[in-house]
């Protein structure tokens, strides 16, 4: 079965718990380092 794109489909799927975690530990990532290195942390860093 073909993936439908998000026009057909209506909304984005639900994200799995591998996404909400690795989401997760992406923000605790990010704050740590704004701790130890607190000039201007962007999220693409």
């Amino acid at each position: 079965m073909a993936a439908l794109s998000i026009s057909e489909q209506g909304a984005l799927p639900e994200p799995s718990a591998l996404e909400n975690a690795l989401s997760g530990l992406q923000c605790v990532l990010v704050a740590r380092r704004a701790r130890y290195t607190p000039e201007a942390v962007t999220w693409g860093q």
